[in-house]
């Protein structure tokens, strides 16, 4: 009898770590995808703490912005209410798991943006190439974003 209880409450164990880890680091695309749904959701919403949840402290992209710099570039976007972004496209076009650790996506962007004192211009389509990496809990968080860079209405607004 108490072989058998303790054969059930290890296989209940057993199913639960299997369940725990499934749940963490399982179907990266869906993660993937929901993240960056989410990232851009936020901005949208001004919403700076999920703005910045999505943003990995390791970030660093092509033009040289690090976390800190986007940092302040939300926090500055989403204390300014008169600013307001409509994304008219957005969609998530690949998404490829590098390995358990990396990830990259390829989104495209189209838009209008009103920021106070610069006024209103439409931007894109834009194709940005989005790196992540996964913490240790699972959560994917981007590492760079590049493409924007090359929008010449969009790089208004950053000079």
């Amino acid at each position: 009898m108490v072989r058998r209880l303790l054969f059930v409450v290890g296989l209940l164990a057993i199913l639960s770590v299997a369940i725990g880890a499934w749940w963490l680091y399982g179907n990266p695309e869906s993660k993937i995808r929901a993240t960056l749904s989410s990232g851009a959701q936020a901005v949208v919403n001004h919403d700076y703490p999920a703005a910045i949840r999505v943003l990995s402290p390791n970030y660093r992209d092509r033009s040289g912005l690090t976390f800190r710099d986007l940092q302040r570039m939300l926090l500055d976007w989403c204390r300014n209410k008169q600013n307001q972004l409509w994304l008219q496209e957005f969609s998530i076009e690949q998404v490829a798991v590098i390995d358990f650790w990396r990830a990259a996506a390829l989104v495209r962007v189209k838009g209008i943006v009103s920021v106070e004192g610069f006024g209103t211009v439409g931007f894109g389509p834009v194709n940005l190439s989005v790196t992540l990496e996964r913490t240790w809990w699972g959560r994917w968080r981007i590492l760079s974003l590049d493409g924007w860079q090359d929008e010449p209405n969009i790089q208004q607004f950053i000079e």
